[in-house]
Order: C-alpha cells, then sequence, then structure tokens
C-alpha cells in the first residue's frame, strides 16, 4: 500500500525493499515451521497433504507480493 501510494507522485520507494524483503522472510520462517509440524507424526496423511498445499499456496502468494513491489520500484526508478 505505502509503494503504490508513492507510485502516483514516483516517490523514492526503496525504503520499502528492507521491510518487504523482511516480511517475505518472516513468511518462509513461518512456513518452513507449518510445514515441519505437519510431519511431527500426529497429523493424518490426508490432512498433511492438504494442509501442506495451502501453505505452500500461501508462501505462493508472499513472494507474489515481493514481485509487485520489485515492479513498482521498477516503475518509480525508471520514471523518477
Amino acid at each position: 500500500v505505502e509503494a503504490v501510494k508513492g507510485l502516483a507522485e514516483f516517490q523514492d520507494v526503496s525504503p520499502l525493499r528492507d521491510k518487504i524483503h523482511d516480511l517475505e522472510k518472516e513468511g518462509d520462517d513461518i512456513n518452513r515451521e507449518a510445514i515441519a509440524q505437519l510431519f511431527d507424526g500426529n497429523t493424518a496423511v490426508l490432512d498433511v497433504i492438504k494442509w501442506k498445499e495451502i501453505y505452500e499456496s500461501l508462501e505462493d502468494a508472499v513472494d507474489k507480493c515481493e514481485d509487485a513491489f520489485d515492479i513498482l520500484e521498477g516503475i518509480v526508478l525508471k520514471h523518477a
């Protein structure tokens, strides 16, 4: 949201890069922990398969947020 606000006036959004990267890394860590918990032996096989797919989809969504920021930053840099 902050990056999109800066887009209107082509404001430098690069200071947001570290925040975005930190959030993406946090998402990676949460995803790894959640998947590890699926394989702790207390989860039914079908549930493991279902939840693993859900977690991977969420991880993809987080990665796409970082990709979207990269595009916004590229637009700002190109038109600055």
